[in-house]
C-alpha cells in the first residue's frame, strides 16, 4: 500500500527486496488511490507505463478512505491472482524479509486464515482530537475484535476472498485494520499472531533484518532499506512458536499411512476420456457469478432432469449471475436412451456427455471427469456444487450464505470424520481389505451433495493424478483433500438422512439440500405457497435424529433506517 507521493519508497523498495523476488514465487503490486495534483497524477501514469506494477483505483488517497483502499485491492488479488496461495497486505515504508517469509508459507501450518502482529483486547479510542478516534456511533462495542496491525499482514487466498465478499454488507469503519478484523469475526475465522510482523521497537543491526526472527518490520526509512540490502549476512535463525489469539474447535484429519496403499494403480488415466456435448448457451461465460452445480444424473433418469429443470432450477434457466449449471452423464448400454439424450440435449444444451459407461463403479471416473471440466472451461464459478439428481437443491438459501458468511474454508457437505470401510461382501459398499487395508477412512463429505471453492477443484484434478484409484466417489474426494491439507466442514444444512418434515421446512433456512427425494416430492414442495406459514413453524428445529450443535451465521441484514443512515463499501 503506498500513497501517490511517496515515489522515493516505491523506487527504493524495487531497488531493495523486490530485486529478491525475481527468481521466487512472489509477486507485488503498488496499490494507490488518484491525488488533486493532475502533474502527480501523469507522473504516476508514466511510472506505472514503465515498471508496470501500480494498481490504482478512482477514489481519492487517504487516510479515511484506507478501508476502502484495503477492500478493492484485496477484490482485485481475487479476481486476477486466483493461483495464489497467499496475500501479503504490506505498507511502503514495511521492510519485508522475503526469504525468511516464503520459507515459513511453505511450512504447514503457516497460518489458517490471517496472521500478523495482532491484538485481542483493543479498545476504541474516544478522544476525540485523537487520529484514531472512534465515535459510539461508529462503533458501539467496548473492545475490538481480534485484529491484525494494519502496517503489514497476511491472508490465505481463500480469506482474502471471503473478507472481500463479507466487507460488502458490513458498516462502513475508517480504521482499516479492524474492519478486517470485523470481517474475520463476522466469518467466525481466528486470526493467528506471530511477533516476527514487528512494529517498530528501535533499530538493530542490519543482519537482524535478514535473519529468521523477521517477517517484516515497520516505519523504515528509504535509506535504510539501502543499508540492510547492502549488508551481506550469512547464516540463518530458526523460527520462533506462533500462538493462536482464538482457538476454535475443528475437526482433525485422520492421520493415516498411505505408503502400502499408495502402491495401488494411480489414476493418471482417469481423465482420457472424452466428452461429448452441444452446450451452445456460455454457461460459463459473460463474467464472474457465484455457484456453478454439477448435476450427476443417470441416461435413463429423463424424467428427474425435467423436473430439477421446472423446479428449483427454474429461475436460472437463463445465464444468471448466480447460478448456472450442467448433468453429467455417462454412456447408457441402451443406445435408444443414448439416442434420447441426443435429443433431449438438443433442446435443452445443458447435457454433459462422457464416453464411459455410466455406472455405479464409475461414479469416480465420472465426479473427476466433471471436475476437470470445470477445472478447464469454467473459470468464471467462485463456488462448485456436485449434487445428485435425487437431492433437493433450496438455491435461495445456499445463494445467501454464499454471499454473506460463507461457512467453509475448502469444502463443505455433510462430512463423516471417523468412516469406516465395509467388509460385508454383500454389501453394496463392499470394500475388501486388499483394496484398503485401513479401519479408517480420512475425512469426507457425503457423496449426494457437497460444495467447495472453485480452487479446490483445479488441485483436485492435479492431485487425482497421483492419488490410487477408489471406487467409492466421495471417500476418493477425501483421499485427495486428505493429500492436499485440505479440510472438510460439517453444515447441517446439508441432509442426507434425516426424516422428513412438511413440505415449507425444505424451503426454510434449516435446508440447502436434502437427499432421496423422488421426482413427485420435489414437484410438489415446489408447487407449496409457504407464505401462509408462520416461519416458526419449520424454524423450530429438525424433528429427526440429533444432527449435532452448529454456529448460527452472524446475521448481517440491517433495517432500512439503519442502512440509510450507514456508510457502505461499494464496488
Amino acid at each position: 500500500m503506498s500513497t501517490p507521493t511517496n515515489v522515493l519508497q516505491r523506487k527504493t523498495i524495487r531497488n531493495t527486496y523486490l530485486t529478491d523476488l525475481r527468481k521466487k514465487p512472489l509477486k507485488h503490486v503498488f496499490v494507490l488511490g488518484k491525488t488533486e495534483d493532475p502533474r502527480m497524477e501523469e507522473y504516476i501514469k508514466q511510472e506505472s507505463d514503465f515498471y508496470n506494477d501500480i494498481v490504482k483505483f478512482d477514489f481519492f488517497d487517504s487516510y479515511e478512505n484506507l478501508t476502502i483502499k484495503s477492500v478493492m485491492a484485496f477484490k482485485w488479488a481475487v479476481w486476477n491472482c486466483e493461483h495464489a496461495r497467499f496475500v501479503l497486505k504490506v505498507d511502503d515504508d514495511v521492510w519485508i524479509n522475503t526469504g525468511a517469509l516464503l520459507r515459513a508459507s511453505e511450512s504447514s501450518p503457516f497460518i489458517n486464515y490471517i496472521g500478523g502482529f495482532c491484538y485481542n483486547d483493543a479498545e476504541p479510542v474516544r478522544e476525540t482530537q485523537h487520529k484514531h478516534f472512534v465515535s459510539e456511533q461508529e462503533y458501539q462495542g467496548e473492545k475490538f475484535p481480534p485484529y491484525c496491525n494494519g502496517p503489514s499482514y497476511i491472508m490465505t487466498m481463500q480469506t482474502t476472498e471471503d473478507v472481500s465478499i463479507v466487507a460488502d454488507y458490513l458498516p462502513f469503519l475508517h480504521i482499516e485494520d479492524v474492519f478486517i478484523g470485523l470481517c474475520i469475526q463476522t466469518l467466525n475465522y481466528t486470526v493467528t499472531h506471530n511477533p516476527k510482523f514487528h512494529r517498530n521497537d528501535g533499530y538493530r543491526h542490519e543482519c537482524y533484518f535478514k535473519s529468521d526472527d523477521v517477517f517484516t518490520y515497520h516505519q523504515i526509512p528509504p535509506r535504510f532499506f539501502d543499508i540492510i540490502q547492502r549488508n551481506k549476512c550469512n547464516g540463518r535463525q530458526n523460527f520462533t512458536e506462533i500462538s493462536l489469539v482464538d482457538l476454535s474447535q475443528q475437526y482433525q484429519l485422520i492421520n493415516i499411512n498411505f505408503a502400502d496403499f499408495s502402491k495401488r494403480p494411480k489414476c493418471e488415466k482417469c481423465f482420457n476420456f472424452q466428452h461429448f456435448d452441444t452446450i451452445s448457451n456460455n454457461v460459463c461465460d459473460l463474467g464472474k457469478f457465484h455457484l456453478f452445480a454439477l448435476i450427476f444424473s443417470s441416461p435413463s433418469n429423463i424424467n428427474r432432469r425435467l423436473t430439477i429443470r421446472n423446479t428449483y432450477l427454474k429461475p436460472f434457466r437463463r445465464q444468471n449471475p448466480h447460478l448456472r449449471f450442467l448433468f453429467v452423464v455417462g454412456n447408457s448400454k441402451d443406445m435408444r436412451e443414448n439416442t434420447l439424450m441426443k435429443e433431449e440435449n438438443k433442446q435443452f444444451h445443458d447435457i454433459l456427455k462422457f464416453n464411459f459407461t455410466d455406472t455405479y463403479l464409475n461414479l469416480t471416473l465420472k465426479t473427476l471427469n466433471g471436475f476437470n471440466w470445470i477445472s478447464q472451461k469454467c473459470r468464471n464459478a467462485r463456488y462448485v456444487l456436485k449434487i445428485d439428481d435425487d437431492v433437493w437443491l433450496n438455491a435461495p438459501e445456499l445463494l445467501k450464505s454464499l454471499q454473506t458468511n460463507v461457512p467453509f474454508q475448502h469444502v463443505g457437505g455433510e462430512c463423516h470424520f471417523n468412516g469406516q470401510p465395509i467388509r460385508h461382501p454383500a454389501s453394496k459398499y463392499y470394500i475388501s481389505p486388499k483394496t484398503y487395508p485401513y479401519s479408517n477412512f480420512p475425512a469426507f463429505c457425503a457423496g449426494p451433495s457437497y460444495i467447495m471453492r472453485r480452487n479446490v477443484i483445479n488441485d483436485i484434478v492435479q492431485i487425482a493424478q497421483d492419488v490410487p484409484f477408489f471406487q467409492l466417489e466421495d471417500v476418493y474426494i477425501g483421499m485427495c483433500l486428505y493429500h492436499l491439507g485440505y479440510n472438510v466442514t460439517y453444515l447441517p444444512t446439508f441432509n442426507t438422512y434425516t426424516k422428513f418434515q412438511f413440505d415449507c421446512w425444505f424451503k426454510s433456512d434449516k435446508v440447502q439440500t436434502f437427499h432421496s427425494v423422488s421426482s413427485d416430492f420435489m414437484s410438489q414442495i415446489w408447487r407449496t405457497d409457504c407464505s401462509k406459514y408462520s416461519h416458526e413453524l419449520w424454524k423450530q428445529g429438525i424433528q429427526g435424529k440429533k444432527m449435532g450443535t452448529y454456529k448460527n451465521f452472524v446475521n448481517l441484514t440491517l433495517d432500512s433506517e439503519k442502512m440509510s443512515n450507514t456508510k457502505r463499501i461499494t464496488q
